[in-house]
């Protein structure tokens, strides 16, 4: 389990939890689709995210986050569009959770910030600040290697 801490506010008790589960993403390089319309884009980046061709459910999820944006929309939604059971729904967006495209406020799923350009902006930074960090100690580690 991750490193927890507790704070007393008044008599409620906070509890924070950092990160258990490294984010896990995969970049892939795929031919842009021929046509421009929206479906096709949404279907190409998610493709690009990592998601398979073959897994329709993923992509329906994926589908239904990106086109509600600011709204949100909930498990249930998805579910009574998709006829699958919630469980399934939920699976998905669990796996969308821990990669960082969404998040959850109460019962609503949103992309991470209000649209899709500005998620994947924000998982681009991240992604350079993460390797700004690994070079550094490469660096470093080249150093050592000289002494």
């Amino acid at each position: 389990m991750g490193e927890s801490s507790s704070e007393n506010k008044g008599k409620v008790l906070v509890r924070v939890r950092r990160r258990t589960q490294p984010r896990q993403i995969e970049i892939r390089d795929i031919e842009e689709p021929r046509a421009t319309n929206p479906e096709a884009t949404i279907d190409w980046i998610f493709r690009c995210l990592g998601g398979s061709e073959d897994d329709e459910l993923a992509k329906e999820v994926f589908r239904e986050i990106v086109k509600t944006g600011e709204k949100g929309v909930r498990s249930k939604e998805i579910q009574e569009k998709t006829g699958v059971t919630q469980g399934a729904v939920v699976y998905h967006l669990n796996i969308y959770r821990r990669s960082g495209l969404i998040i959850k406020e109460g019962r609503y799923y949103y992309l991470k910030r209000q649209t899709l350009d500005r998620t994947l902006e924000e998982m681009e930074y991240e992604m350079l600040r993460h390797f700004q960090r690994m070079r550094k100690l490469a660096k470093l580690m080249d150093e050592f290697e000289r002494l």
